[in-house]
C-alpha cells in the first residue's frame, strides 16, 4: 500500500470557550508522529508536550486534516480525531465533523505545570492516498469560574 506522502504536524493553539477566562497554553510542542508516513487506517502515536500557568485547566482537540490548521465544523477533508468524546473517535474510520469544547484535560494545580502526553489514534482510512495530510492539535487554558 503506497504512504501517505506526509502527515505534517502543525500547531493551532488559543481557542476562547466559555465558561473560561481566555488564555493561552504557554508552550506546546509535539515531540513525535510514530510511524511517521501512516497509511489510511493505520494507528499512530502523537506524542506531544504543554505547559500552562498555576490554576489553569486546559482543553485540546486533535483533527486530522488536509489544511494545516483548524477549519470550521463540517469541513470536507477534516476529521476530529479527539474531542469532549474521548479519542480515537470513529476507530479506523473517519472521526467527529465538528468539535464544542474540546478534552478538557483536569490538569488545573496550584503551580505551573508541564506534561508530555502520548495520545493513540488511527488515521481515517476514508482519505486518499498518496496526499499530504496534517495532524492539528488546538488547545487553551482557563480560569475556572
Amino acid at each position: 500500500m503506497k504512504k501517505i506522502k506526509a502527515v505534517a504536524l502543525s500547531l493551532l493553539f488559543v481557542f476562547i470557550f466559555l465558561p473560561f477566562v481566555s488564555a493561552e497554553v504557554n508552550t506546546v510542542s509535539v515531540i513525535s508522529l510514530t510511524p511517521p508516513n501512516p497509511n489510511p487506517g493505520d494507528s499512530v502515536a502523537v506524542e506531544f508536550s504543554y505547559c500552562v500557568g498555576a490554576n489553569e485547566e486546559s482543553r485540546f482537540m486533535l483533527a486530522v486534516s488536509s489544511y494545516p490548521t483548524f477549519q470550521a465544523g463540517g469541513t470536507t477533508g477534516q476529521d476530529f480525531k479527539v474531542s469532549e468524546g474521548g479519542f480515537d473517535i470513529g476507530g479506523t474510520g473517519g472521526g467527529t465533523a465538528s468539535v464544542s469544547g474540546g478534552y478538557d484535560m483536569n490538569d488545573q494545580q496550584g503551580a505551573a505545570h508541564c506534561q508530555t502526553l502520548t495520545w493513540n489514534i488511527h488515521i481515517p482510512n476514508t482519505i486518499s492516498e498518496g496526499g499530504t495530510y496534517y495532524v492539528v492539535i488546538g488547545g487553551k487554558t482557563g480560569i475556572k469560574f
